[in-house]
């Protein structure tokens, strides 16, 4: 076998050693590509107002009304469905929606929630009838959500409120029945000595709004009789009062 000629053993060794500074170079290369930082994503504009019902986007308003912006017309409407929303006594309410030439009106209860025009149907890029139907049917899933959520809470709060009266209720008859307690025993030694039962202690308590007149009338008359007024009225008079007094007292008297 005939050796190579010289020149030829130099590009082989050359070509071999190209070779090998590619085979080391490209790894780091890779590396390099896969170490540089990835640019953000370039954020995509929406654009238009919100309407914000209860923390929930329904839909966007782009066109201008008059004199009205879309963000003030937003809010409006908005402020129509929440407070349709919030309200756990409106019952149920159904949403239509009403075509006229120019316009298709969304409404609630009598009440229109929004106009859907022609510039939003064109801006929008949808037919004008179609996007107040998807439009009506946001607005009366959130009406239904708000309802749902507030009449939970309306219920909390009225069960709250009931047990709250109840049990100033019950406070209020503890307090009425230590109140008359203390007093019969600040009329009648008696009872507080416990000589009397509390129920009869009760009882003749109940009783002295009747007995005061009799023992003023027994007085008066006691007194006439003993001035030496011996009319017949008189004795007889004193003589009823006496029994009345025994007669609730439940004693002689």
């Amino acid at each position: 076998m005939r050796p190579l000629p010289s020149h030829h053993l130099y590009h082989r060794l050359s070509l071999i050693m190209l070779l090998a500074l590619l085979a080391l170079a490209l790894p780091a290369a890779v590396a390099a590509r896969q170490d540089e930082p990835t640019p953000p994503p370039t954020p995509v504009t929406i654009e238009g107002a919100p309407v914000v019902v209860n923390g929930q986007e329904l839909f966007r308003l782009q066109a201008r009304v008059g004199s009205v912006t879309a963000t003030e017309r937003a809010a409006l409407v908005a402020e129509h469905i929440t407070r349709l929303a919030n309200n756990p006594f409106a019952g149920t309410l159904t949403v239509t929606v009403l075509d006229t030439q120019d316009t298709t009106d969304i409404v609630a209860n009598d009440e229109v929630l929004v106009t859907v025009s022609n510039t939003d149907a064109a801006i929008a890029g949808r037919n004008r009838s179609e996007l107040a139907q998807e439009w009506a049917a946001l607005i009366q899933t959130a009406i239904a959500e708000g309802q749902a959520a507030v009449s939970v809470q309306a219920l909390g709060a009225g069960l709250a409120l009931g047990l709250g009266v109840l049990l100033g209720l019950i406070v209020l008859i503890w307090l009425i029945n230590r109140i008359g307690n203390w007093l019969v025993d600040r009329i009648d030694p008696a009872t507080e000595s416990k000589s009397l039962s509390p129920a009869l202690a009760r009882s003749v308590f109940n009783r002295f709004p009747y007995l005061e007149p009799l023992n003023h009338l027994q007085v008066e008359l006691l007194r006439r009789y003993r001035s030496g007024d011996t009319d017949e009225l008189v004795q007889r008079g004193i003589l009823l009062t006496m029994s009345g007094l025994a007669s609730a007292l439940r004693n002689s008297g």
